[in-house]
């Protein structure tokens, strides 16, 4: 778990000049073509949440999930307004024995 945590520190550089935005639209495309009535989303290895953010204003709420804590600080601080509002949960856990209490429509 320690490399991913230091990987946080980069991650954001690593990946300035992704279209976190243009990804998340495709994605809520096919969301929306094959599941319309599909509100939530869980995200698995959420990263700093860059994709959550556009989910969100595209109408989800999300959970994330992702084994590095400095990663799920990054996301709880870039989307603590959207957190406020109940829009989205972050939390720290390895995703391959995550296990949630509540029914997700989408991973």
């Amino acid at each position: 778990m320690s490399t991913f945590n230091a990987y946080a520190a980069y991650y954001d550089l690593l990946y300035h000049g992704k279209n976190y935005k243009g990804e998340a639209a495709y994605v809520t495309q096919l969301i929306r073509k094959h599941f319309p009535d599909a509100n939530t989303i869980l995200d698995l290895g959420c990263g700093t949440g860059k994709h959550d953010l556009h989910f969100i204003a595209n109408g989800f709420r999300i959970t994330g999930v992702d084994m590095a804590p400095n990663m799920i600080a990054e996301a709880n601080r870039l989307l603590v307004n959207e957190i406020r509002q109940n829009k989205a949960t972050f939390q720290v856990h390895d995703i391959r024995t995550f296990r949630s209490n509540q029914k997700l429509d989408v991973v």
